[in-house]
């Protein structure tokens, strides 16, 4: 009907006659061009969100109201694509390049809505969505503002929880804005403090920093001296040091950097307490992209040879020897990574691992690989190693109740906010953002200004089965605000 009417209103067709060329166009848009669908009743919308996005931006510029409608949505979710298409309008139709300058930076310093203020000044959400529409501009933008932003959105990303921080940098990665920032995050790695050198990890392989292997590499290197060299050493460093060389290992595996082996491999053959389980892993990563890709040895030989790693005969050679650790975690680990990289022939090694390891990790591991192999080989089972007996624990249940009692009010958990233990406040936190409720927003705000108060000591690092964590209490309160914020648009609001 709306279709029929705007036919009218333009007046090129007689009184009355305006359904026809509408039902025409409607056909055609939907047959012939696949641009809409109908969704029955009459009703009918775009075949995909991203046509809705670009039209509404290409609408709202045409009527000159583009900024007008930005600050009135900024931060809703619904409407991050619409703005970011509009800014790319001034560019590719418009041919604005100034304008879409003024822009970014108008978002840099976009005013939170009445009441929400918090929506600014904790969380600044306004900050990452100017550093993507920055990033969509690419070259457009000039390099001095590239710059800029990029130095504004790595001080925002250093205070942002590291979920948020890696939507975002997944999302601006391979930009000419990632090329600003990239070496903020490396020199973070190299010069900065544990937290900083823990954040440009995460950031360098979100965004496939390659310059970041070095930095991280000396990391590893640092760690294995200083645990070589006494224990005493080891004990005496400080937890966050350990925390940073876990998360190394980790980085240098997804950043693909082969010339770390000889390290991982130094790792794994000392034993290290600190991350040896976590170094077989790595090396598994390392190797297995040639296990399913180039299936036959001597071409994978070749190609690992080329890029100065070690086949698969002398990688599984450091694995097998490895099942054989005092650390359980690194014989779990390494049972683990044998089977992902296809070496069967460890099947007489991992047997008695299944069958009589004093630990049940290792167990469980060991059967795990020797399941796959018999998958892929024909090899039977051992009879005396049974799946998934062999796992040896209970399934964990998909959601876990916070108490036995039944789930807490909201009153409940803010009063925890003021419990003398960081634990049950931060475990009150999260509830409160699991839950998204807006009655928690002004209370958490309040608390995150108080956290002199109530956040005593800024990191909390957890060392747990090989597996590291590390928990910034006031990153827990801006992850909460964040799922609150998200689910309660400010404009609804007002």
């Amino acid at each position: 009907a709306r279709l029929v009417e705007a036919v009218e209103r333009r007046g090129t067709t007689d009184p009355g006659a305006a359904r026809q060329p509408a039902e025409e166009f409607l056909s055609r848009a939907a047959d012939e061009v696949g641009l809409l669908v109908e969704h029955g009743g009459g009703q009918w919308g775009f075949l995909h969100a991203a046509f809705r996005e670009f039209f509404a931006a290409a609408a709202l510029h045409a009527e000159d109201r583009f900024e007008q409608a930005v600050d009135e949505h900024l931060y809703e979710p619904s409407w991050e694509e619409v703005i970011r298409l509009g800014a790319a309008y001034y560019v590719l139709v418009q041919k604005r390049s100034a304008k879409a300058e003024q822009f970014v930076e108008h978002l840099l310093r976009a005013a939170s809505p009445a009441g929400w203020t918090w929506l600014g000044a904790v969380l600044r959400k306004q900050l990452g969505l100017a550093s993507l529409v920055a990033a969509d501009l690419g070259e457009a933008l000039p390099l001095a503002r590239r710059d800029a932003v990029a130095r504004e959105f790595f001080d925002w990303t250093s205070s942002v929880p590291i979920e948020i921080c890696e939507r975002f940098w997944r999302q601006i990665a391979g930009s000419a804005l990632a090329c600003s920032v990239g070496p903020l995050y490396v020199a973070a790695i190299r010069d900065g403090d544990m937290r900083a050198a823990w954040r440009g990890a995460h950031a360098a392989v979100a965004l496939g920093l390659r310059e970041a292997a070095e930095p991280l590499q000396e990391i590893v290197r640092e760690a294995l001296d200083i645990a070589g060299r006494s224990q005493r050493d080891l004990v005496a460093r400080p937890p966050e040091r350990a925390i940073v060389a876990h998360t190394a290992v980790w980085a240098l595996a997804g950043l693909g950097a082969y010339r770390s082996f000889p390290l991982l491999r130094r790792a794994v053959e000392e034993e290290n307490p600190q991350f040896g389980r976590d170094a077989a892993h790595a090396i598994a990563q390392l190797w297995s992209p040639y296990h399913d890709l180039l299936v036959p040895e001597a071409v994978r030989q070749e190609t690992a040879r080329a890029f100065g790693q070690p086949g698969l005969v002398e990688t599984a050679d450091v694995l097998r020897r490895a099942l054989a650790a005092r650390n359980p975690g690194i014989r779990a680990n390494a049972a683990l990574a044998l089977w992902e990289m296809g070496a069967a022939e460890a099947w007489d090694d991992l047997v008695p691992l299944a069958r009589q390891d004093s630990d049940a990790e290792v167990r469980t591991a060991a059967a795990f690989a020797l399941r796959g192999f018999a998958t892929t080989t024909d090899r039977p089972m051992p009879p005396d190693v049974r799946w998934p007996s062999a796992l040896g624990s209970t399934p964990v249940p998909a959601t876990v109740p916070a108490t036995t009692s039944g789930p807490e009010d909201d009153d409940v958990l803010l009063n925890r906010l003021r419990s003398d233990s960081v634990s049950k406040r931060v475990e009150a936190i999260r509830e409160l953002g699991r839950r998204r409720s807006l009655v928690a927003a002004l209370p958490l705000v309040r608390f995150f200004e108080s956290a002199d108060e109530h956040l005593p000591g800024s990191l909390i690092f957890h060392l747990n089965g090989g597996t590291t964590r590390m928990v910034v209490p006031e990153d827990e309160v801006r992850r909460a605000l964040w799922s609150i914020a998200e689910a309660h648009p400010a404009a609804r609001w007002r």
